[in-house]
């Protein structure tokens, strides 16, 4: 649950966002318990299956963002430290 509930450091976003579109509940939101929804009916539901692809989409264009980023960032931080080699023809690799 903390590893899903927790934000990862390249997409930005929780996996759950990412697959479900919402965050997880917490403990005491669990406690607590959610407001019914009294309305159950089919454009309703057709409503809300619209809205929440439009939240997993966003999301996913977020984190493509975020990667995208964090790879630049990454490749960075990695050619500080690398180096250039020189071979030279009839030399062993």
């Amino acid at each position: 649950m903390a590893y899903r509930s927790s934000p990862h450091a390249s997409t930005g976003l929780t996996p759950n966002k990412m697959f479900f579109g919402k965050e997880v509940l917490l403990p005491m939101a669990v406690v607590i318990g959610t407001p019914e929804e009294e309305s159950t009916s089919q454009e309703d539901t057709h409503k809300y299956v619209q809205h929440l692809k439009n939240k997993i989409q966003s999301a996913h264009n977020i984190a493509r963002i975020n990667l995208q980023k964090a790879a630049i960032y990454q490749k960075k931080l990695y050619d500080l430290k690398s180096e250039t080699r020189k071979l030279e023809a009839g030399q062993a690799v």
